[in-house]
């Protein structure tokens, strides 16, 4: 008995017949919750930004990190703009031993980043709210597929940019999650 589960085709195959799957509960009740507010980054020497407004994706672009440190060190209208949203999610860098040797003399621009954001986080006058996340569990959750599902792929021009929405994502649903145990 061969067969095939594909997920993308959301078909199950054995002996040559096709029968419709049922989308499992996750993947069919992928609805990002409205009320929340946010602004989410893929650091890096390209920063991917999205801004979250309501639950729905208002702006995205990438921002080089030049730009992003004199927006910081000038307290410019960008930095303004991200503190008004309230939370920020920032992809955490990692540098893991058997990398290491093969950055050499890597700047690690990723780092810089998050710590401009931290600064900036600093200055605002807002009492905002910094989360960090892990870049591999993302990814493997907020998938091509949930980015396309919620209608936000088509919208995002970079990777940069749909890294940065697939962390929206990913803390949009956390808190989803929270909520719903919380009752």
């Amino acid at each position: 008995m061969i067969g095939t589960l594909t997920l993308a085709g959301a078909s199950l195959q054995r002996k040559g017949k096709e029968r419709p799957r049922k989308k499992c509960a996750m993947i069919r009740d992928l609805k990002v919750p409205k009320g929340i507010n946010l602004v989410a980054f893929d650091p890096g020497e390209h920063t991917g930004v999205v801004v979250i407004k309501d639950g729905e994706l208002v702006d995205h672009f990438t921002v080089g990190w030049e730009e992003m440190l004199r927006e910081v060190a000038f307290k410019q209208p960008m930095i303004t703009m991200w503190a008004e949203q309230g939370t920020w999610v920032v992809e955490s860098f990692i540098l893991y031993p058997w990398r290491a040797a093969q950055m050499g003399f890597d700047t690690v621009m990723p780092v810089q980043v998050i710590g401009m954001l931290r600064v900036a986080m600093l200055q605002s006058p807002l009492q905002n709210q910094l989360v960090i996340q892990n870049a591999g569990t993302v990814k493997h959750f907020a998938t091509d597929g949930k980015l396309k599902q919620i209608g936000w792929w088509n919208q995002l021009r970079s990777p940069h940019e749909k890294d940065a929405a697939r962390h929206a994502l990913y803390y949009l649903l956390s808190i989803k999650k929270e909520s719903k145990y919380e009752r």
